[in-house]
């Protein structure tokens, strides 16, 4: 049986990842030990035919923290007793469910057929879809603020930590963007006419919803915002997540990013971490360089892994990620790590 790292081929669109752990204060009771290595896997049945494989073989893993779909496949959820299985494998391994709040994806079971005619939203389409996003098929562009769409997700929140899972993973952090666009120029911090406030505004005030539902009977639950680092400039989004994973910091697909991209993003990283106090931690979780990642962490940064996405022709999924330990990187191509290596220098 293949390994979790043999599922990683070259030729496809590749992520690097990189863990660094910067102690802060939190409004989280007092967190889990920081992890060492962790898995962000969300197409299970990709690599196991069946539930009963896919959960033997994520439970023999070497992962602290693992990041799951909340279905094994599109019909077939996991359990409590499930994620207890793949769980207690490890002392103190914790298991995150992702969840996309800032787009709809018309794979979900809350989508409505009746939304959808021959590839148009029609009159039945609540007023908060807006359109489909052109580089993501079925998954739609949302208005994230609004009471119809956040009494959707609550519930999938809940469900989730029925479940069994110790936190969410929370996609589309970075919605606000799309509303910030203006042609080729973004304005930042654009109010949002339908609220008044800013939609950066909007979207920490959703996380903050998400993390406070969470939390009434999850105290220690975990929550994790993928993208969207300028919201680290406010502060009650800063105390209230448990940590940022932030995707293409130095890399997209084979091509360094510009450097004016990468260095507004650590910008944010930089501005925005404290130094340690006692009894709490915070966890910024970012692709990029060993490098950059202790400027930015300090002595306490560990770096952990490398990770694979490939882009599917119907929706975002990521599959799987291999490991790399003590403040090292696997890279799984030549180019990924000559690209690395360039940007070292």
């Amino acid at each position: 049986m293949k390994k979790l790292e043999d599922i990683i081929r070259p030729g496809v669109f590749h992520i690097v990842v990189l863990l660094g752990l910067v102690h802060l204060a939190s409004a989280q009771a007092l967190p889990p030990p920081a992890p060492q290595s962790f898995a962000y896997v969300l197409q299970a049945d990709a690599f196991a035919k069946t539930k009963a494989s896919a959960i033997q073989r994520l439970a023999a893993s070497d992962r602290d923290w693992i990041v799951l779909d909340a279905n094994f496949s599109g019909d077939s959820p996991w359990t409590r007793a499930d994620l207890k299985a793949i769980r207690s494998a490890r002392p103190g391994r914790k298991i995150l469910c992702y969840l996309s709040i800032g787009e709809a994806e018309d794979y979900r079971a809350y989508w409505k057929d009746s939304w959808l005619k021959n590839g148009e939203l029609t009159s039945a389409a609540p007023a908060w879809l807006i359109a489909e996003n052109p580089d993501w098929a079925g998954n739609y562009r949302i208005k994230y603020w609004a009471k119809g769409w956040q009494q959707i997700m609550l519930p999938v929140v809940d469900s989730a930590m029925a479940a069994g899972f110790d936190g969410v993973y929370l996609d589309i952090v970075d919605g606000f963007e799309f509303f910030e666009q203006d042609g080729n120029q973004f304005i930042d911090n654009r109010i949002n006419p339908q609220t008044g406030k800013t939609y950066r505004r909007d979207m920490v005030d959703w996380v903050k919803t998400i993390a406070a539902h969470v939390r009434t009977d999850h105290p220690s639950a975990l929550v994790i915002p993928q993208n969207g680092s300028q919201l680290l400039a406010q502060p009650d989004f800063l105390v209230t997540v448990s940590g940022i994973g932030i995707e293409d910091l130095l890399t997209n697909g084979n091509q360094l990013q510009p450097k004016a991209d990468t260095n507004y993003v650590l910008g944010f990283l930089k501005k925005n971490h404290r130094r340690p106090q006692a009894g709490s931690t915070h966890r910024i979780r970012h692709h990029g360089s060993a490098e950059e990642l202790g400027k930015i962490a300090g002595p306490q940064a560990g770096i952990h892994l490398a990770a694979h996405r490939q882009k599917p022709e119907n929706h975002r999924r990521v599959r799987a990620l291999t490991l790399g330990e003590n403040r090292n990187c696997i890279f799984r191509t030549a180019r990924e790590q000559e690209l690395v290596e360039k940007m070292r220098r």
